[in-house]
């Protein structure tokens, strides 16, 4: 059974108004002043969306809802055009085997985790090189035996920067690498 309750992600776009902007009448429309001193604003995009980090890995939120969340990022950004926005998101590891991950995967990888581990390293394989024809056989053998379901969700719960990326919002940086989300000290605007 599983106990882990994530945090209250409207209460964390909350408390992020409530400290980075100047108090303003509830009719005025964007842009907002900054509260003084503020100078940028580093946000977490997994507790911004799921609530926390184990919130983005263990979900049963609707797409549409987490679609919803991720565009309060754009609306933060229309709504403080000078301020510089960073958010930053972990990206998921896959544990070798359900025991190695403790309790902060979805139930069903105690029972598949090992298969999930064996099949995302041979589709990482793929991108790079030709799989031989063992792996190959594989690959095909685990995509029938894990549940689709699992497959599902777990690539899923990483998928922050896509929705980023759906929406418009463009990450920036210092160092991008290629393409949306893949950037280090990412920056939205």
């Amino acid at each position: 059974m599983e106990s882990f309750i994530a945090g209250d992600s409207d209460k964390l776009w909350q408390w992020l108004e409530d400290n980075t902007t100047l108090p303003h009448k509830p009719d005025k429309k964007p842009p907002y002043k900054p509260l003084p001193g503020i100078k940028a604003v580093v946000m977490s995009g997994d507790a911004m969306i799921y609530g926390s980090l184990v919130g983005s890995r263990k979900h049963h939120i609707p797409q549409k809802d987490l679609m919803s969340r991720v565009d309060r990022f754009k609306a933060f950004k229309q709504e403080h055009p000078k301020v510089p926005i960073y958010v930053f998101s972990s990206i998921m590891r896959t544990p070798r085997t359900g025991e190695a991950s403790g309790s902060e995967e979805p139930s069903y990888y105690f029972s598949y985790g090992t298969d999930i581990f064996r099949y995302t390293s041979l589709l990482d394989k793929q991108e790079i090189e030709p799989l031989t024809k063992r792996e190959q056989k594989e690959l095909d053998f685990l995509t029938e035996l894990i549940p689709q379901e699992a497959i599902s969700d777990w690539y899923g719960c990483g998928i922050i920067c896509d929705m980023y990326c759906s929406t418009g919002v463009s990450i920036s940086s210092d160092k991008q690498r290629d393409g949306c989300g893949t950037a280090e000290n990412g920056r939205i605007g």
